[in-house]
């Protein structure tokens, strides 16, 4: 998120760059890939071409297979045969144990936090969610998870536990592909909106135990309308898929 890192220097994509050149480009793809992952910009089951993705991204084989094998690693992909990689399925059952790891983690992040933030970041938390706002009403997908990202992360930075943080950021990463249902319906954007109002209201107040059960609630109640619409969705994002997609490239832009 601008300005600022998560717990253990790393965003909601991955790890910033430091050190030699090599490294940073490594860093740099990364960051683009992992974000793209966990904005819905694959599609689940869609099987990622190193070679189509370094093109796009204006790179050699090298650090976008490396980049990859990351996600992997994280359970954000699938190894396939032949250094392949596909996006995991998106299931039922698997959303709702990931809901469910979801839900207890960062609720704990959430009461961590609440003695711990500022009161010039909960600002920024109101002022995150007017953004949010103004995305749902525009329509505007891409800045709405680019802000929701930045909401989530302020609290999650504010708990100061790295290593938390750190297991909260695999999550997002193997939560990614239900990104890519949620684009086909814009009222589970405003309910979120709405949601978020009651955690600021938590962290105004400090109270922890309430600012744990709103961040709770706001994750459980998503996931739970994605599982009942999950069919629906699925075709109406199929049918988005062209037009609702931001290019990877612009994605790498506003990632930098």
């Amino acid at each position: 998120m601008p300005g600022s890192e998560s717990p253990g220097t790393r965003d909601a994509s991955g790890p910033r760059a430091f050190g030699p050149p090599t490294r940073t480009l490594h860093e740099r793809v990364y960051r683009i890939l992992a974000r793209g992952l966990s904005s819905g910009e694959f599609a689940p089951e869609a099987l990622l071409s190193i070679r189509m993705l370094a093109a796009k991204l204006g790179t050699s084989a090298m650090p976008v297979r490396a980049a990859l094998s990351r996600l992997a690693a994280a359970r954000a992909l699938v190894p396939g045969p032949n250094r392949s990689f596909r996006v995991p399925p998106v299931t039922r059952e698997r959303l709702v144990e990931l809901a469910s790891a979801r839900a207890a983690l960062e609720g704990r992040a959430a009461e961590l936090a609440t003695p711990r933030i500022a009161a010039e970041g909960i600002d920024r938390l109101a002022s995150l969610n007017a953004l949010m706002r103004e995305a749902t009403g525009k329509q505007d997908q891409a800045a709405y998870f680019a802000n929701n990202r930045d909401f989530h992360w302020t609290i999650y930075q504010a708990a100061g536990q790295t290593l938390l943080g750190e297991m909260i950021e695999d999550l997002w990463l193997q939560n990614g592909p239900i990104h890519y249902f949620i684009y086909a319906d814009f009222s589970i954007f405003a309910r979120s909106v709405a949601r978020h109002d009651a955690v600021i209201e938590a962290l105004r107040h400090r109270d922890a135990a309430l600012a744990r059960d709103a961040i709770v609630f706001d994750i459980v109640t998503a996931n739970d309308y994605v599982v009942e619409h999950l069919d629906r969705l699925h075709v109406e994002a199929q049918r988005l898929k062209g037009a609702s997609r931001r290019h990877l490239r612009e994605a790498g832009e506003a990632s930098e």
